[in-house]
């Protein structure tokens, strides 16, 4: 393996997590959004319950794959 493929690789890791942060971040703040919207009503039906739900499971989804990235690259 020739000096630049040693460099590149990480370089290239470090460049996916990048981008693979910044779409969870983007996920983030759509289901932020549509919490807001929910949270501006009276009453909840039983579809924004389960929106709530699913929003509630992704959240915890999202942060237990992020969880797992920082600990195995300490």
């Amino acid at each position: 393996m020739g000096r630049n493929a040693k460099l590149s690789a990480p370089i290239a890791d470090g460049v996916g997590n990048i981008f693979g942060s910044i779409s969870d971040l983007k996920e983030v703040l759509e289901l932020q959004a549509v919490l807001e919207e929910i949270s501006k009503k009276d009453n909840l039906d039983k579809q924004d319950s389960m929106i709530l739900i699913q929003i509630k499971d992704r959240l915890l989804s999202l942060e237990n794959h992020n969880g797992k990235d920082s600990i195995t690259k300490d």
